[in-house]
């Protein structure tokens, strides 16, 4: 009987120790899904903010190289800004994370024809995306007809 007893005890006593074990394996399984959870949260964070920089930069490659070839098309001295919607469409003035195009230009004539010089820069939220430098030469008689116009 004696032995019967402490056989007993025993086994009550393995029983509550498996059950804690039990919670504290559950306990560091469910810390370790909480800390893959945020680690995925962030990474899926990390991902959009990239993707979304990296759409942007693309479209703003697209506005300043359309600006560049308005330029070459139609070269003159002056100033343009406008702004940009993230897929290209063009807006009427400025809105939250528009992408803002800034054309500078100058001019050189000479003898023979005159040289067009631009900067385009394009820009979203303060941080430049592009700057492009661009050159358009026109020979003595175009030179002519565009500084007519």
């Amino acid at each position: 009987m004696a032995q019967l007893a402490s056989t007993t005890g025993t086994h009550a006593g393995r029983k509550r120790r498996d059950g804690r074990l039990f919670l504290i394996e559950a306990l560091m399984l469910l810390v370790f899904c909480f800390a893959a959870i945020a680690v995925a949260t962030q990474l899926l964070t990390s991902a959009d903010r990239l993707s979304t920089h990296a759409q942007a930069t693309t479209t703003a490659c697209l506005v300043a190289g359309n600006e560049s070839e308005r330029f070459a098309a139609d070269p003159d001295d002056a100033e343009s800004t406008a702004y940009y919607a993230l897929d290209g469409s063009p807006l009427d003035g400025e809105s939250e994370g528009c992408l803002l195009m800034h054309r500078t230009a100058e001019s050189d004539a000479t003898e023979a024809g005159t040289s067009f010089y631009a900067t385009i820069t394009v820009e979203r939220n303060g941080e430049e995306l592009i700057c492009l430098n661009t050159t358009h030469y026109l020979s003595g008689a175009s030179s002519a007809e565009q500084q007519e116009r």
